[in-house]
């Protein structure tokens, strides 16, 4: 219709009529444009708000995971502590349980955590973090997937270099099988022999080389459950702690 009577206009040259007509062809296509962005940019908003939601349930549930996982990582590192402590501090012997025995024997055992946060991946692999516009958690993001790659990387280090104590000393380690409480079955104990032995200069050196490894296998973890921590406080509205200036601490990072 409009063009109709903008090409009678122009036969006519009515170029009055012709320059009206015109603005209202580009005002009607400038307001359909707004009105499509509108659209787009409330569709985004809600996708966003869904996808932070189901952000904030993944990493609610990977934090759980991990700090169980943690804290009987960190129950092993004390009873290595308490064995290197035995040798090189002021403690003297002290038996060792049955439970602290098996978590010393274990010390070989680094494994990746459950860790997985889905919506995390789908956010990078899929291009939605381009939905997101609030820049503390596009930062707390990032933060998590650098420190999920340094964990993977550096676990898969201390696997190749972590000492196996009970194959390397079985006359000071010794393995059996015991019962498995609640869960029917058998598991695999330890029965440590090490302490009333004559000291054995390599078996030291590699006990102590495992406490290292074990004390860095904790720190990863625990930074690594830090940054998920902090991506949980944003999702939750807060806002993340300043950047750090201590040297050290950018060095780790």
């Amino acid at each position: 219709m409009i063009l109709r009577r903008l090409a009678t206009a122009a036969r006519k040259q009515d170029w009055f009529t012709v320059f009206v007509e015109t603005c209202i062809v580009v005002v009607g296509l400038l307001i359909g444009l707004q009105i499509n962005n509108w659209n787009d940019a409330r569709s985004d908003r809600a996708k966003a708000e869904a996808f932070s939601e189901r952000l904030l349930e993944d990493v609610t549930i990977a934090q759980t995971r991990l700090s169980e996982f943690l804290e009987r990582r960190e129950r092993r590192l004390q009873a290595i502590y308490k064995v290197e402590a035995m040798y090189f501090g002021d403690s003297g012997i002290v038996p060792l349980s049955d439970l602290e025995c098996e978590d010393f024997a274990d010390s070989r055992i680094i494994s990746v955590p459950p860790m997985r946060v889905p919506s995390l991946t789908e956010a990078f692999a899929g291009g939605r973090i381009d939905l997101i516009e609030d820049p503390e958690l596009v930062r707390a993001l990032i933060a998590v997937e650098q420190s999920e790659d340094r964990l993977r990387n550096a676990i898969g280090g201390m696997i190749a270099d972590a000492p196996r104590l009970d194959f390397e000393f079985p006359e000071a380690i010794t393995r059996v099988r015991g019962p498995n409480p609640g869960q029917g079955g058998y598991r695999m104990g330890a029965e440590c022999h090490f302490l009333g032995q004559p000291r054995d200069p390599h078996f030291l050196s590699r006990m102590v080389h495992a406490t290292r490894i074990n004390a860095s296998y904790i720190y990863f973890l625990q930074e690594h459950s830090q940054r998920l921590e902090e991506l949980e406080t944003v999702l939750n509205g807060g806002e993340l702690p300043a950047p750090s200036t201590d040297p050290e601490a950018i060095e780790a990072q």
